[in-house]
């Protein structure tokens, strides 16, 4: 098979809702589909057959949703096409190529590299209240959200709302496979190391948030594998509506317009050209820029006040340190009070026999010379 040949891989479990959006959106970049179905019970496995019809769909032998033998499943298909440009996404991953994928490709290859780490954002709906059509690409009606890698500080992606980790830089590879880590969010093969800013992810983590939308990302609880879930391994996929909704509300104040971003912009200007509907990439109007400002301004804010904190603990551990030795010293002060306590009685006495000892020696002579004198 030629090297100009692209292939997508993915898995899928009950996702009629947002496949219609993936698969009108990757069939035209990718010329080999393989979709794993985890046993759907919905319409997925007739959509992906009407809308991919030359992309081959496959029963996984999983029960559940073990990460590790999820991503040696993807792997395994992996080395069916070794030579091909591939790729491995979930359905809420869209890849945005700001540039044409051969251009891409061949750039790589003249640095000698066999991949690279793709740009993930994470996609968060601005408008729940305006739900999104199929007469329309997706991304060209949802595309706010936060650039997953402008935040690196565990702590502080958790107060924008944003997974403690980078994890949607997916790998793009023309190798045997992509020598994942548990869940293929990024690889142990050394061309990794290198992020491309024109080979895009959009993740949709927040969006659509519709009532359909919400209600998808509940339905992996019962596949989850417990041993997973003993290790913390998509814990994402058990959260409650409640919990959802309370990440949602913290991520959408610091969304901004993804489109206000150059390669985003050049991505979704490709796509519209490429689009067969009438779908329009906004203009850059006061509004995003305005986003765009906000959103910097909240980074800045929030490094600051991080930093800020940090030099606070600092001085707090610090001053605990001190507070230790003071009270350190304190107890040692006692002790030798207590000493000296102790040996004021032992001290008193000997002091009374010293002076006893000195009247006798003072008397002595008189004593004996009364004593010579009754003889």
């Amino acid at each position: 098979m030629e090297a100009t040949v692209r292939a997508v891989i993915s898995h899928f479990y009950n996702e009629e809702y947002l496949l219609p959006w993936w698969l009108a959106h990757h069939v035209d970049l990718f010329d080999v589909g393989i979709l794993i179905n985890h046993g759907s019970t919905d319409r997925s496995v007739e959509i992906a057959r009407e809308l991919a019809p030359h992309w081959r769909i496959v029963n996984s032998r999983l029960t559940q949703f073990d990460a590790a033998l999820t991503d040696l499943e993807v792997s395994n298909y992996e080395w069916e096409l070794p030579t091909c440009w591939k790729i491995a996404l979930n359905i809420t991953e869209f890849v945005l190529p700001a540039r044409p994928l051969s251009e891409i490709e061949s750039e790589l290859t003249e640095q000698g590299r066999m991949g690279c780490a793709c740009s993930g954002f994470i996609v968060v709906d601005d408008a729940p209240e305006r739900a999104p059509t199929y007469e329309q690409p997706l991304v060209l009606q949802k595309h706010w959200g936060l650039d997953d890698n402008a935040v690196q500080d565990p702590d502080l992606r958790a107060s924008l709302g944003l997974p403690r980790i980078i994890g949607r830089n997916r790998f793009y590879h023309s190798n045997s496979t992509g020598l994942y880590t548990v869940g293929r969010h990024a690889s142990a093969h050394p061309d990794y190391a290198y992020r491309s800013r024109d080979l895009l992810i959009f993740h949709y983590r927040f969006a659509p948030w519709t009532e359909a939308g919400v209600r998808r990302k509940t339905h992996h609880r019962d596949k989850m594998a417990p041993a997973d879930i003993a290790r913390g391994w998509g814990a994402h996929h058990v959260n409650s509506d409640d919990e959802w909704t309370a990440q949602f509300r913290k991520v959408r104040p610091n969304a901004i317009d993804l489109s206000s971003e150059p390669a985003v912009r050049g991505a979704l200007r490709r796509l519209t050209e490429q689009a067969k509907g009438p779908g329009q990439v906004p203009a850059v109007g006061p509004r995003a820029e305005r986003s765009l400002d906000y959103a910097r301004v909240v980074y800045s804010l929030q490094v600051t006040g991080a930093d800020l904190q940090a030099q606070i603990a600092q001085l707090q551990t610090k001053a605990a340190d001190a507070q230790a030795q003071v009270a350190a010293s304190q107890a040692q002060i006692a002790q030798l009070e207590a000493r000296l306590n102790a040996q004021t009685p032992l001290l008193t006495s000997n002091t009374r026999t010293v002076d006893l000892v000195a009247l006798v020696v003072r008397r002595l002579p008189r004593i004996v010379r009364r004593l010579f004198r009754r003889r």
